[in-house]
């Protein structure tokens, strides 16, 4: 075996770790399993996903979604990062998510949502590895290919996966609502699952665009500060809506703010007045 291969098949398997971990992170969380046929699928959608913000990507023809990063200035860089990269994307992610996952009967109890919106979004993520895995191989080293899957696997991933969470989080809140028939609160929260994800994915595209522009070493230790506190609040939250799952065809008493369990008018977690 010639050491070409040896290392494509080292890159190969460094590009699949990360999505191995946190997929099952997440659903060894979930008391109550969900299909696994149905996890699967949902990935696939995630890369189906993909692949139509890719076909949208090549088709449109605004200037700056055409425009070099380096040659953009800090204005330009904002409205590229979160509008041309973070919007699109995670809105693709969210109509797949809401179309398939959000009407599945399986979506029951309210960590399942966030099992599908994560595994969607790494199925996206995937997609995209596949794609840089192959640029990198064909146009530069393997050195250089190497570096990129590293990368990847240790900050466009994870960022994904926290786009899931939270996406997740905010849809298994719209559920509640939508089962005590707060159609208001419903909606602000389906709102919040697109608006929260845009902001966390443009702000990670900023800030790595504005370093590469601007090459200034304690910016990329602030990018680092962002990402470990992103990782954390992120996968905090998924263990705290995995201890406070409940079933949503049953009358728990729920607060829909926190999802702690809770009796009364009021949440003493939180305080939020009950529905």
């Amino acid at each position: 075996m010639s050491l070409k291969i040896i290392q494509f098949i080292i890159i190969i398997i460094l590009s699949i770790i990360p999505f191995g971990f946190i997929i099952f992170y997440v659903y060894k969380k979930d008391l109550h399993k969900e299909p696994k046929k149905l996890v699967l699928f949902v990935f696939l959608l995630g890369m189906l996903s993909a692949l139509c913000n890719t076909f949208f990507s090549f088709f449109n023809n605004f200037s700056l979604a055409n425009k070099s990063t380096t040659n953009m200035n800090i204005y330009e860089l904002i409205i590229y990062s979160f509008l041309f990269v973070a919007f699109i994307e995670e809105l693709f992610k969210f109509i797949f998510i809401y179309l398939s996952s959000y009407h599945f009967k399986e979506f029951d109890e309210t960590y399942d949502i966030l099992v599908y919106a994560i595994t969607t979004h790494l199925g996206f993520a995937f997609f995209e590895n596949i794609f840089y895995l192959a640029d990198t191989l064909i146009n530069y080293s393997n050195i250089q290919t190497f570096t990129t899957m590293i990368f990847r696997s240790l900050s466009a991933v994870p960022i994904h996966a926290v786009c899931g969470i939270y996406m997740g989080y905010f849809l298994s809140l719209a559920k509640i609502y939508k089962v005590a028939d707060e159609r208001y609160y419903m909606l602000i929260n389906i709102l919040y699952s697109i608006i929260i994800p845009i902001i966390i994915h443009g702000l990670y595209d900023f800030l790595l665009s504005y370093l590469a522009n601007t090459n200034d070493v304690i910016f990329g230790f602030g990018i680092i500060l962002y990402l470990v506190f992103i990782y954390f609040t992120g996968f905090m939250r998924v263990k705290k809506s995995a201890n406070n799952n409940f079933n949503l065809k049953f009358n728990n008493k729920s607060c829909p703010k926190c999802l702690n369990k809770t009796i009364g008018s009021y949440c003493p977690n939180c305080g939020c007045k009950q529905v």
